[in-house]
């Protein structure tokens, strides 16, 4: 990634995708937010996102939403938006992403991956 990410306070953060899910940091030590994912086929089902609580109202979770669907986009595969805060952001910047919302299928696709 070239593009220089920073929270709303103008300090630097990082977004890596690791295993299941994305997770933005401030230092390879700091993780401050992530969003997990179950893939089915060619398609990514976006299930949980949270930031700490104490990080609140620094647009980390905005940030990290739209690197890992514009990552999970490049990757080919079809948004799946469960997620509320996933389905919130593709609601006001999805435009040139494919995602749909998720269904009861999409649900018990992650129960079973738990």
């Amino acid at each position: 990634m070239t593009e220089q990410l920073t929270d709303k306070n103008g300090l630097a953060v990082e977004v890596i995708e690791d295993e299941d899910r994305f997770a933005i940091r401030y230092d390879e030590s700091d993780v401050a937010g992530f969003t997990q994912y179950v893939d089915n086929g060619d398609e990514r089902i976006f299930f949980h996102t949270e930031v700490r609580p104490e990080l609140g109202g620094r647009g980390l979770a905005g940030t990290l939403v739209k690197v890992a669907l514009n990552e999970t986009a490049v990757a080919g595969k079809t948004i799946v938006a469960m997620c509320p805060m996933v389905r919130k952001w593709v609601g006001k910047h999805g435009e040139g992403l494919h995602w749909r919302a998720a269904t009861m299928e999409d649900q018990q696709v992650v129960m079973k991956s738990m």
